[in-house]
Order: C-alpha cells, then sequence, then structure tokens
C-alpha cells in the first residue's frame, strides 16, 4: 500500500512538470529574409596589399568593385549585374563602361524550420546603383575625381598645429605627354608645399608620376618612388589615404633628411605620420 501511494505521487509530479514544458515553437529564432549586401571598390588582387572602401556613388570604370552579401543565414543567392547572372555570395568585376549608371540586383532566398507556420516570405530582393567616372580625350579620368582639393587638418605627429594639404590635378601639356597630381605639406620626395621643382636652367620639373593615384573613388596610393629617391620600400606600411565624405586620412612614411636636389636622403631614419583633415574647398 506504501509503495503504491509513493508510486501515484511520482506519477502526478511527473505529469504536472510535463504539463509545465510548453512544447517546441518551430519559429523560435526564424527571422524573416531580408536582401543586403555592399559594394566596395579598391585594390583586391592577392599580390598587393589589399585595401578597399565602401562605394558611394561613383567609382572609376577600370577599377574592380567587389560585391558582398551581408544577410545572414540564407539558402542561396542570384546576382543580377547586366547580362550576368552570379550565384556567389562575394565575387569582383572590374572594366564599366564609362559616364554609365550601372545597376546590380540581389535576390537572397531562404527556407525556415518544418512546421513554422508564420507567413514569412521565403526570398527579398535588393536593387543598388553606382555611376562612373567619364573620360577625357586621351581616355583618363583622373581629372575628374572628387578627392582633388584642400584639406584643412593635423598631422598626428603635431596635433596641436592646422595645415592645410592641397591634392591637385595636373593636366598634361605639349611638354608632358600624360596628367599627374601633386599634394602639399605632405613629404613627397623633396616636393613639399610645391606643385613643382625649378631646375638649373629655370624649367619647371613636375613630380615623377603620380603624388596622388586613386585606385578607387575613396581610397588611393601617395605615391613615393623609392627607386629613384632612395626610400625603402616597406611592404607592413605603404602610403596611403582614404576617403569618408569629406573628411580624409593620409599614412605615410618618408626619409628624415633631404639632399640638395630635395630628395630623400637614404641614409637618414623613417619616420611615419598621419594626416586627418576636413574638405574646405
Amino acid at each position: 500500500m506504501k509503495n503504491h501511494i509513493i508510486y501515484l505521487a511520482i506519477s502526478i509530479l511527473l505529469a504536472s512538470c510535463r504539463k509545465d514544458i510548453a512544447p517546441e515553437n518551430p519559429c523560435d529564432g526564424q527571422e524573416e529574409v531580408k536582401a543586403d549586401f555592399i559594394m566596395e571598390d579598391g585594390a583586391f588582387h592577392s599580390s598587393s596589399r589589399i585595401r578597399y572602401s565602401e562605394v558611394d556613388s561613383v567609382v572609376f570604370g577600370a577599377g574592380s568593385v567587389r560585391y558582398t552579401v551581408l544577410t545572414p543565414n540564407i539558402d542561396s543567392c542570384r546576382w543580377f549585374l547586366g547580362a550576368e547572372q552570379i550565384t556567389q555570395r562575394q565575387f569582383i568585376r572590374n572594366g564599366y563602361p564609362a559616364s554609365t549608371k550601372i545597376e546590380v540586383t540581389l535576390i537572397v532566398y531562404k527556407n525556415y524550420k518544418p512546421g513554422c507556420t508564420k507567413n514569412f516570405k521565403t526570398s527579398d530582393t535588393l536593387t543598388k546603383s553606382f555611376y562612373t567616372y567619364p573620360v577625357d580625350a586621351s581616355g583618363s579620368s583622373r581629372g575628374f575625381w572628387t578627392g582633388f582639393g584642400t584639406y584643412s587638418g593635423y598631422k598626428k605627429s603635431n596635433p596641436a598645429q592646422r595645415i592645410e594639404v592641397e591634392i591637385g590635378y595636373l593636366p598634361r601639356t605639349q611638354f608632358l605627354n600624360q596628367d599627374g597630381s601633386y599634394i602639399t605639406n605632405i613629404p613627397y620626395n623633396g616636393y613639399v608645399s610645391k606643385k613643382y621643382l625649378v631646375d638649373a636652367i629655370g624649367q619647371e620639373r613636375r613630380p615623377w608620376g603620380n603624388a596622388v593615384s586613386p585606385f578607387g573613388n575613396n581610397i588611393f596610393w601617395l605615391y613615393s618612388p623609392n627607386a629613384m629617391h632612395g626610400l625603402p620600400l616597406d611592404k607592413t606600411n605603404w602610403n596611403y589615404g582614404t576617403r569618408v565624405n569629406n573628411q580624409i586620412k593620409l599614412y605615410y612614411y618618408y626619409l628624415r633628411d633631404t639632399l640638395a636636389d630635395g630628395s630623400g636622403d637614404p641614409k637618414s631614419p623613417l619616420l611615419y605620420d598621419e594626416f586627418v583633415g576636413q574638405k574646405i574647398k
């Protein structure tokens, strides 16, 4: 009799416990799918220092754009870029026509747990677009870059001092067969605070190559030709700059001392610095 009462009590207790345990809801933790992706332009080649920034509204047609799905927990996706359809979650394309609006559409697909009765949609679509820069008669887009201008800011080495840094365009002339660019107040092989140097016979000499060379609309190299001016190549700290809206950041290194011709003295130590500035004109 005593055992029977104990058994009955345990049965009642277990039954009450079972009533307190709610059945699993197959919709728990399930979120309706929503398409999202990011577009970035820059340098993506595996042999180079990989740098990139988010596309805002315009890119260089010859540059590379990387497309990446941001939507989590999807089963599959499909991109539509021109006549092409892509099913990878990340891919890179380049070689866009100049002066063109480029549209890309992403469709993401998702299945939910069996038994979930919520009226979730199983796919979602998002379209984004950007424009490509025009080109001039020589086929160059450099002169149209919106990064040219004057920036007011400070160097990390001396944050209390305000300086202005100008990034400017140098059009081709009858003596120079290609266009270029210059930068002021940033050490660049002796062309500090100058758009050009004057040689021994009084002729202007512009910077070798381009002081600033964008490979994305908001990211660019600060060139310092190490072979010509003794600046060693630092594979860890490349000279480069970035833009976010109208703010610019420059990361660079240079030789502390200069020679008589204004180029860096290869015997002097390397100095590293940064500039942060806001575009004022």
